[in-house]
């Protein structure tokens, strides 16, 4: 567990604790959803997995640079077999194909759900819109950069989180 930050009434807070290049969550099945948040670091990825319970959500994070098959079984009611095929380092991004089955329940109880999967392809340090913001100092190319970003945001990457 982290340290979190005790605020103040009234402070302005800035910075954050996690940055994700993407987000993607399954659909929810009895309560239990699984979503994986993947950020490039050098010429690995870093891959958190929450998953989702009616009694809590669990979240654990995983470096690899390679494919790689493991299971993640952070309580006895739930737990998902992740696969990742595919890994392609590329000169500006990587990709890979993360594949999964989340099994949930308990003894003769457990039930695995369908197979999903979901292919990333994701900018490395340095060439991404967050690297871009950060060593920006126009106010007015954040503003275009933004705006240009907000533009070529199609109704696939809302559809993937349910946004409306």
């Amino acid at each position: 567990m982290s340290n979190a930050l005790l605020v103040t009434d009234g402070q302005i807070v800035t910075g954050f604790d996690n940055y994700a290049t993407e987000t993607w969550c399954t659909g929810t099945h009895g309560g239990f959803q699984a979503c994986v948040s993947v950020v490039p670091i050098d010429k690995s990825v870093k891959l958190t997995i929450t998953i989702k319970t009616p009694v809590g959500s669990y979240s654990k994070s995983f470096v690899f640079s390679k494919d790689i098959c493991f299971e993640f079984n952070p309580v006895k009611i739930a737990g998902i077999k992740v696969c990742i095929s595919d890994f392609k380092l590329e000169d500006k991004q990587i990709c890979f194909s993360f594949g999964g089955t989340l099994c949930v329940g308990i003894g003769p109880f457990k039930k695995c759900l369908p197979q999903f999967k979901k292919q990333f392809c994701v900018p490395l340090p340095g060439h991404d819109l967050n690297t871009l913001l950060e060593k920006s100092t126009d106010d007015q190319a954040l503003i275009n950069l933004l705006l240009f970003q907000l533009a070529l945001d199609g109704t696939e990457s809302h559809a993937s989180c349910n946004c409306k």
